[in-house]
């Protein structure tokens, strides 16, 4: 509790959070499930780039944990971990192929975390909602984690509920799948995604539409409707910002357009 307080409001030495890794570190064979869930929640959201120790004590701590984890706990700490730069080491990842970057942190207990994740969540996914799903999607991608049992199960879970989804939320999800490799594989939530969102393309803003857009072109999966529909509504938001010389957070940026381009 002191570790999220402090990291929700921004404050703390690096003493100070010395001194409560420490703390937690010692005692996280006492922690209740939620305990570790809110201990790496703050770590992420504090961006503490140190603290390894406790968080390998955390990550064994999940497995003896599996039956009191709840759904927002096993959505948490895949981004916890995700956020923290964690990476799984596998030449099988696209992902991972690309150069370290900055905040990309390896260690051989991370490939096991995120299993324990996967098995912890799968009977769970039913009590996942949409923020959950598209979250730990994303956890797992931003990871370069390929469980290909927990995914699949995640995109069988969105598929048919999409309509709980927010833009942003179906962005993530279509997005973890396609930076992982296997869009293809989970067709049925794609071709569900085309109808979804052209059907709520005002919804979008132009970064959300234009991941989408990426997703479905980096993954060959064909959806000229949708292509056509959002053509249409991305022309729309260009001209609005022409017109007003502003960039409201709605209209598409720079980065958008770059995206929206090469998909």
């Amino acid at each position: 509790s002191t570790a999220w307080a402090f990291a929700k409001a921004g404050r703390g030495s690096d003493d100070l959070w010395t001194l409560v890794g420490a703390a937690a570190q010692r005692q996280c064979h006492l922690f209740r499930a939620q305990n570790v869930s809110n201990t790496l929640y703050a770590w992420a959201l504090a961006k503490r780039p140190d603290g390894d120790a406790l968080l390998e004590a955390l990550a064994n701590e999940i497995p003896k944990r599996k039956d009191e984890l709840c759904a927002q706990d096993v959505a948490n700490m895949a981004w916890a971990y995700a956020t923290l730069g964690f990476t799984v080491a596998s030449d099988e990842t696209q992902y991972l192929k690309k150069r370290h970057q900055d905040n990309d942190r390896r260690a051989p207990w991370i490939a096991k975390a995120f299993s324990d994740l996967a098995e912890a969540g799968l009977p769970l996914l039913r009590k996942f909602n949409s923020q959950n799903l598209a979250n730990v999607a994303w956890a797992f991608a931003k990871a370069g984690c390929k469980h290909e049992a927990f995914l699949g199960a995640v995109a069988r879970e969105a598929e048919p509920r999409l309509n709980e989804f927010k833009a942003q939320e179906v962005s993530n999800l279509t997005y973890a799948f396609a930076k992982l490799g296997v869009a293809d594989a989970h067709q049925f939530l794609y071709q569900r995604v085309a109808l979804h969102a052209s059907r709520h393309l005002e919804t979008f803003g132009g970064q959300d539409c234009s991941n989408v857009l990426w997703s479905f072109a980096t993954s060959d999966i064909p959806a000229m409707a949708f292509f056509k529909d959002a053509a249409a509504y991305l022309a729309r938001k260009m001209r609005a910002r022409e017109r007003t010389h502003a960039r409201p957070r709605r209209h598409l940026s720079p980065r958008g357009i770059s995206t929206s381009s090469a998909a």
